[in-house]
């Protein structure tokens, strides 16, 4: 297990406009370079290797714009 903080920006705009970014913080996985390595990820120093990984996040934004709505089934 790595250790990863994960940072949530959220910048809201005078105009409406919601923007949200995310970071991950922490340290870097690694492995020692040798070979054909760089097919595998980048090279972060003289003798290490950065290995390709995903960070995913979901979230849901739920806004009630001009007043609550309330839908019923009929």
């Amino acid at each position: 297990m790595l250790n990863y903080d994960y940072v949530w920006d959220m910048v809201f705009h005078p105009n409406g406009a919601i923007e949200v970014k995310f970071h991950a913080t922490g340290y870097i996985g690694s492995v020692f370079l040798f070979g054909a390595a760089r097919r595998y990820g980048n090279q972060v120093g003289e003798h290490t290797l950065g290995t390709v990984h995903t960070h995913s996040a979901h979230y849901k934004v739920d806004l009630d714009v001009g007043g609550k709505t309330c839908w019923r089934r009929q």
